[in-house]
C-alpha cells in the first residue's frame, strides 16, 4: 500500500487524473496503433505521475504509480514524443506508428546534472530573443558565470548592416562603436573597457578564435554577417579560466548549420539601405545547406557595396562561408569549416569639434583606404566516450593581412595631393588547439560534472610600417625608393594553457563551482624603426639611421576563480562569481610612429578580478529578469593620457600616451527585465505575440594609484554612467514589428578626463539616443523586410580615433531607411 501526504490535495488530485487516464487509455486500445512503456530513473525505479505525450496531437497522459503509462489510437505517421517529469531532463524521441502496438521504455536523467532550473523548463518552440547558456553545454561549464545569449533567429533587426546597436540591445553594459553603415567591424565593449574592434573580448566565431592575435593583437577585424549568426553567447569576465585572459569576457559567435530536416534548402535576402539624400548600400545575402545521410552542410555568399553617410566613404565587402560536418556514429562527429572575407573601404578621416559642429559629414580625407583579406579554417572534432564522458578538440588557423593607407595627421588640415601617404601592413599567421574533456560523476550521491582543458596557440604577426605613394587610390604598395620604411617587425607569441573547473552539489538547492586556470606566455618583438634625424616640418634627413631591436617577455600565470549558485525557487536563481583575470600587453602596437599617438615602451601586463552578485531567472509565468552587482578591478590599466613627446620628423607634438596609468575600480549594477504581455494580460493566443524588455545598467569607474597628478580620482574613460536600452515587440502570424530606443549618457574618450581639443582625438563623448523601428513579413516562400534606423534623425558621434578610421571624431550614420525582399526555397 502507498501511503499518500497528508492534506495534499494537488498530489491526490494527480493520482485520480493519472489512474482515470490509465483506465481510459486502456479500455481504448483495441481501437488502433498504441504506444505503451515504464518511465523510471537511472537508477531503474518507477518515476510515478510522468508526463508522456504526443507533441503534434492532443494525446498524452501520465505514467501510474508504477511509472506505467498507455496511450491508444494514435494516427499512422511520424510523431514526437515527449516524456518529462519535474526534476528530470525531458526525453524527446521521433516514433513511426502503423497499426500496430510499440513499447517504449525511457529513462529519465535527473535534471540537477545540468545544475539550473531555467535549463528543464519545458519550451517546445523558442520565440524569445533573450536566453541564457546552460550550466553544463556541451563540454563547457557556465555556472554561475554572468551569461547572455541573443537568439538573432527569432529577432527583429537591421541584420542586413550588421547593426550591433540593435543586436546586442538586450546585454545589459554593452556600448558600440559606429564605425560605419554597413558594421564592417564588429566594435564592441562593456563595463568601462575599449570597444575597438571588440579587443577586450575573446572573440570567437564557432568556439575557436578570429582575431588577428589572441595575444599579441587581439582585435577582430573580421565580423560574419549577422544574416548568417544562429545566436550570439556572452559570457563575462568570469570566462578567463576557461577561454583565456581577457577582462571583458568571451564572446561566441555561432553560425547556422544545414536543416537536419532537409536535403536542401536555402534563401536569399536582397537589401538596400537609403542613408541620408544621396548614400546608401545594396547588400545580398545567400545561404543553402541540408542534411544527407550523416552529411550535413551550409554555405553562405554575402556580398555588400556602396556609400555611407559622408563623401569619400564607398566600400565593397564579400564574405564567403562553408561548413561540412559528419556524423560517423553516435559516438563521433566531425566538422570541417572555411571563412573568407575581403574589403577594400574608403575612409573619409575624422573631423575636429569644430568641424563637427560645422558640418558632421563632411570629410577632408580623399585618399585614405582600409583593405581586410581574412580566412579562417577550422576543424572540431566531438567524442562521446560515455553516458557521462565527452571529449572536444577545435584545431584552427588564420591566414590574413590588414592594409591601411592614407593621412592620418591633423584632421583640420588640408591633405596636400603631393605628399606621400602612410602606409601600414600586417600579415597574420596563426595556429591553435583547444582540447577540452567534460566527466559527469556521483559525490555524496550528488551530480557533479568535471572539466579540464589544454590549449596551445601560435601567433605571428609580420607589422610594416612605410610611406605610400602620392596618388590618389587604393595603391598599397611602399614607396621606398627616396623614403625608407619607419619600421618593420615580426611579432611571433607563444601560449600554452591548462584550465579546469569542477561543479559540486553540495545539496540540492547550493553548488560551487571552483576553477584555476594556468597560462604560460611568451611574446617577442623582433625588427627595427627608423631613428633618422630629420629636419621638423620639412622631414629632410640630417642622419639617416635605424635602430634594430629584439625584445623578449615570458612569463607564467595561475588564475584561480570561484562561483556560487542557490537556487531561490524552481525557475529563480541567485549566483555569485568571482574570477582573476590577466591581459597581456601588445608589443606589435608598441613601435607603431604616428603623428597623434605615442606608446610607452615600458608598457606592463594589467592583472585584476572581476566580481559579480546577481539574480535570475522567471518571475512568474509573464517576466524573465537578470538583476546583478559587478566590480571589476584593474591593477596598473592602460589608458591614455597627453603627453607632449619629442619626435625628430614630427617635431615636439601634443600626443594621446599610452600607457599604464593607474590602478581603476569600476562597479556598476545591471538589469534585464522582459515581460511576455499576453501572459501578463492573460490574452491567450495562438497567432499573436507581444513582448517589452528593458536593459539598464549604471556604471561608475575611478582611478587610484596613479603617478599621474591629472589622472588620480579620474573617471574611467569610456564609461557613461547610464547605458538605457528598451524595445517593444509586436507579431500577429507572419508579420513582425520592433520598436527600439537606445540611450548613453556622456563619457570621456581619455584618462586625463578633457573637456575638448584643437585636434577632437580627446575630449568628452556627448550622451545621445536613438531610435530604430524594423518591420519584417513572410507569406509562403517570400520574405519583406524594412524598418528605419534612427528615426528621429539624431546627429552624435560614438568616438574619437586617435588613428584610422580617423583621427578625431567619428560621425555615426543620420537616419536610413531599409527596404529588402528574399525567398525561401
Amino acid at each position: 500500500m502507498i501511503a499518500l501526504p497528508p492534506k495534499n490535495g494537488f498530489y491526490l488530485m494527480r493520482v485520480g487524473i493519472s489512474i482515470l487516464l490509465t483506465i481510459v487509455s486502456l479500455f481504448s486500445y483495441a481501437q488502433g496503433a498504441g504506444l505503451k512503456g515504464v518511465v523510471s530513473d537511472q537508477d531503474g525505479k518507477p518515476i510515478p505521475f510522468s508526463n508522456v505525450y504526443i507533441a503534434d496531437t492532443k494525446q498524452g497522459t501520465s505514467t501510474d504509480i508504477n511509472g506505467e503509462y498507455s496511450i491508444s489510437n494514435i494516427s499512422a505517421g511520424t510523431h514526437k514524443v515527449i516524456v518529462s517529469s519535474i526534476g528530470y531532463l525531458k526525453h524527446t524521441e521521433k516514433i513511426t506508428f502503423s497499426t500496430t502496438q510499440i513499447v517504449l521504455d525511457v529513462q529519465l536523467k535527473i535534471s540537477s546534472e545540468e545544475l539550473s532550473p531555467i535549463d528543464i523548463t519545458d519550451r517546445p518552440e523558442q520565440t524569445s530573443v533573450y536566453n541564457r547558456l546552460k550550466n553544463i553545454d556541451g563540454v563547457a561549464i557556465y555556472a554561475a558565470k554572468k551569461n547572455e545569449v541573443i537568439e538573432l533567429k527569432n529577432i527583429t533587426a537591421n541584420l542586413s548592416s550588421n547593426n550591433a546597436r540593435q543586436v546586442f540591445a538586450r546585454v545589459p553594459g554593452v556600448v558600440v562603436w559606429e564605425n560605419d553603415c554597413a558594421g564592417l567591424q564588429l566594435g564592441v565593449g562593456a563595463r568601462g573597457l575599449s570597444p575597438n574592434r571588440t579587443s577586450n573580448f575573446n572573440t570567437r566565431q564557432n568556439g575557436y578564435d578570429m582575431a588577428a592575435d589572441a595575444l599579441g593583437y587581439p582585435e577582430s577585424y573580421y565580423a560574419p554577417p549577422m544574416q548568417a549568426i544562429d545566436r550570439i553567447e556572452i559570457v563575462r569576465g568570469a570566462a578567463s579560466l576557461q577561454y583565456g585572459t581577457q577582462f571583458g569576457g568571451m564572446i561566441n559567435l555561432k553560425l547556422k548549420e544545414g536543416n537536419p530536416e532537409k536535403k536542401f534548402s536555402g534563401s536569399t535576402m536582397n537589401t538596400y539601405n537609403f542613408i541620408g539624400k544621396d548614400n546608401g548600400y545594396f547588400n545580398t545575402f545567400n545561404e543553402a545547406g541540408g542534411q544527407i545521410g550523416k552529411l550535413n552542410y551550409y554555405t553562405f555568399i554575402n556580398f555588400r557595396k556602396g556609400d555611407c553617410n559622408c563623401p569619400n566613404s564607398d566600400f565593397s565587402a564579400n564574405t564567403n562561408y562553408a561548413h561540412l560536418g559528419y556524423k560517423f556514429n553516435e559516438q563521433l562527429t566531425l566538422k570541417l569549416d572555411y571563412t573568407n572575407m575581403q574589403y577594400l573601404a574608403q575612409q573619409p578621416g575624422g573631423l575636429t569639434d569644430a568641424l563637427y559642429d560645422q558640418d558632421p559629414y563632411q570629410s577632408f580625407r580623399t585618399r585614405n583606404f582600409f583593405y581586410v583579406n581574412w580566412n579562417l579554417i577550422a576543424a572540431d572534432l566531438d567524442f562521446q566516450l560515455n553516458e557521462r564522458t565527452a571529449l572536444n578538440s577545435r584545431t584552427f588557423t588564420l591566414i590574413g593581412s590588414r592594409k591601411a593607407l592614407g593621412i592620418r595627421s591633423n584632421p583640420g588640415r588640408i591633405d596636400n595631393l603631393s605628399d606621400p601617404r602612410d602606409l601600414l601592413v600586417d600579415y597574420y599567421r596563426n595556429v591553435g588547439n583547444e582540447t577540452r574533456l567534460l566527466h559527469k560523476y556521483k559525490l555524496w550521491n550528488k551530480p557533479s560534472a568535471f572539466l579540464v582543458g589544454f590549449r596551445a596557440y601560435r601567433g605571428y604577426t609580420e607589422k610594416t610600417q612605410g610611406y605610400g605613394s602620392n596618388g590618389t587610390d587604393a595603391d598599397f604598395e611602399f614607396e621606398t625608393d627616396s623614403l625608407g620604411l619607419k619600421s618593420d617587425y615580426k611579432f611571433p607569441s607563444y601560449n600554452i594553457a591548462l584550465f579546469s573547473e569542477n561543479i559540486f552539489n553540495i545539496t540540492d538547492r547550493l553548488s560551487l563551482t571552483p576553477g584555476v586556470r594556468y597560462e604560460y606566455i611568451r611574446t617577442t618583438a623582433d625588427g627595427f624603426y627608423d631613428s633618422s634625424v630629420r629636419i621638423p616640418n620639412t622631414g629632410e634627413i640630417v642622419i639617416d639611421s635605424a635602430t634594430y631591436e629584439i625584445r623578449q617577455s615570458s612569463r607564467s600565470i595561475v588564475l584561480f576563480g570561484l562561483g556560487l549558485a542557490y537556487r531561490l525557487t524552481e525557475k529563480l536563481e541567485l549566483y555569485s562569481n568571482f574570477s582573476q583575470n590577466y591581459r597581456a600587453i601588445t608589443f606589435n602596437d608598441m613601435r607603431v610612429v604616428s603623428p597623434s599617438a605615442a606608446v610607452d615602451p615600458n608598457l606592463q601586463d594589467e592583472s585584476g578580478f572581476n566580481l559579480d552578485l546577481g539574480v535570475r531567472g522567471e518571475l512568474g509565468k509573464a517576466f524573465t529578469m537578470d538583476a546583478g552587482l559587478f566590480w571589476l578591478s584593474y591593477n596598473g590599466r592602460i589608458g591614455s593620457v597627453l603627453r607632449v613627446v619629442e619626435d625628430e620628423f614630427f617635431g615636439d607634438r601634443l600626443v594621446r600616451y599610452t600607457t599604464n596609468v593607474a590602478d581603476a575600480n569600476i562597479l556598476g549594477t545591471e538589469l534585464y527585465l522582459e515581460s511576455d504581455l499576453m501572459k501578463l494580460f492573460h490574452i491567450e493566443s495562438k497567432n499573436f505575440r507581444s513582448s517589452l524588455f528593458v536593459n539598464f545598467a549604471y556604471i561608475i569607474g575611478t582611478y587610484h594609484n596613479s603617478e599621474e597628478p591629472a589622472i588620480e580620482g579620474n573617471q574611467v574613460e569610456e564609461v557613461p554612467k547610464v547605458n538605457l536600452k528598451t524595445g517593444w515587440s509586436i507579431s500577429y502570424k507572419d508579420i513582425k514589428a520592433s520598436l527600439q530606443y537606445s540611450f548613453v549618457s556622456d563619457q570621456y574618450s581619455e584618462a586625463t578626463n578633457a573637456e575638448t581639443s584643437p585636434t577632437g582625438i580627446y575630449g568628452i563623448i556627448p550622451a545621445y539616443d536613438v531610435l530604430d523601428l524594423s518591420l519584417s513579413y513572410s507569406i509562403k516562400m517570400f520574405n519583406f523586410e524594412g524598418g528605419i534606423n534612427n528615426i528621429t534623425n539624431n546627429t552624435y558621434f560614438t568616438r574619437r580615433a586617435d588613428g584610422y578610421p580617423g583621427p578625431g571624431i567619428i560621425t555615426a550614420a543620420p537616419r536610413s531607411i531599409y527596404v529588402g525582399v528574399g525567398v525561401k526555397f
